[in-house]
């Protein structure tokens, strides 16, 4: 009985790290595109996982009622067979095989980006890009 408790003991400590993997360092760019001829309406965010368990999520918002920025997130995440979870209850993730990111509205197509990449510039010069745009058809 006691090698069965010590078999069953060292299987789930096994098979509860068995999909844990540290992606320290990585970084996503993910995107949807709600419209080829206006910026404003497409989805940019961006990933980078600080820790084996904490990742920055940055997207920008461009909401009529929000004053346009990059906003950015801290969230505990948890890597599982086929997702990549973020916070607490599993409606942020990333799956893992086709790189589709959840995060507020429809999924966005990821890419991994090098661990040099600028997270910060590269979403502000999108941002800029937007504002731009949008400036250009103000009539007042």
């Amino acid at each position: 009985m006691k090698k069965f408790l010590g078999i069953l003991v060292l299987g789930l400590i096994i098979n509860s790290n068995a999909f844990s993997k540290d992606y320290s360092g990585k970084k996503l760019f993910c995107l949807y595109k709600g419209s080829l001829d206006k910026l404003k309406y497409n989805k940019y965010s961006a990933v980078e996982f600080i820790s084996n368990e904490l990742a920055t999520i940055y997207y920008i918002s461009t909401e009529e009622s929000s004053r346009w920025k990059i906003n950015q997130m801290d969230y505990k995440y948890l890597v599982k067979p086929a997702r990549i979870t973020f916070g607490k209850f599993n409606t942020v993730y990333i799956n893992r095989e086709s790189l589709e990111f959840r995060f507020h509205g429809p999924s966005q197509k990821c890419e991994i980006k090098s661990n040099d990449w600028n997270i910060y510039e590269s979403l502000e010069a999108i941002l800029k890009k937007i504002i731009l745009e949008q400036e250009s058809k103000n009539q007042f």
